[in-house]
């Protein structure tokens, strides 16, 4: 099967269109890649800023058991200063 020049013509040209249509689709594809890794990279900051919050509360829950434990002391012993006194 023998092709005129007009047909090998119209093939070159339908390619160039597929090939430019690839080229702007590999593109998008690129900028879409390049956004995941924009927002995988955010969410890496917000699971170690979580991380330093959530040890933060943690370290305020020790401190608050801490006082709390004190504070439980100093009653008993306002209690038992206030006991002795009655006798």
């Amino acid at each position: 099967m023998t092709m005129t020049p007009e047909q090998i013509e119209a093939i070159l040209q339908s390619n160039a269109k597929a090939i430019s249509s690839n080229s702007d689709t590999i593109a998008e594809v690129r900028r879409e890649v390049s956004g995941l890794y924009q927002i995988a990279s955010e969410l890496v900051r917000d699971r170690a800023t979580m991380y330093d919050i959530l040890r933060s509360l943690n370290e305020d829950r020790v401190r608050t058991s801490e006082n709390l434990a004190a504070i439980a002391e100093n009653v008993a012993r306002i209690a038992n200063a206030l006991e002795q006194q009655k006798d």
